[in-house]
């Protein structure tokens, strides 16, 4: 995929512990980690992923907002 469908996780950062590891992780990956089970359609786990993916820029945004503010 492209490099943008890929997370780049330290072992180290995840576990605080070890020889730090550079694994790649696909989103799909991640959806079927989120997801497994739960009986949704693919362009229902699509949508979902989309929205936790704009709550998570929202979050940070309003983070980074906050900081500004404090300066």
């Amino acid at each position: 995929g492209k490099s943008s469908d890929y997370f780049i996780f330290s072992t180290y950062s995840l576990l605080g512990c070890g020889k730090e590891d550079e694994r790649r992780i696909s989103e799909s990956d991640i959806k079927v980690a989120f997801f497994s089970g739960s009986g949704l359609a693919d362009d229902e786990m699509d949508a979902l992923w989309q929205d936790a993916k704009d709550y998570i820029h929202f979050k940070m945004n309003q983070k980074m907002n906050q900081k500004r503010k404090r300066s």
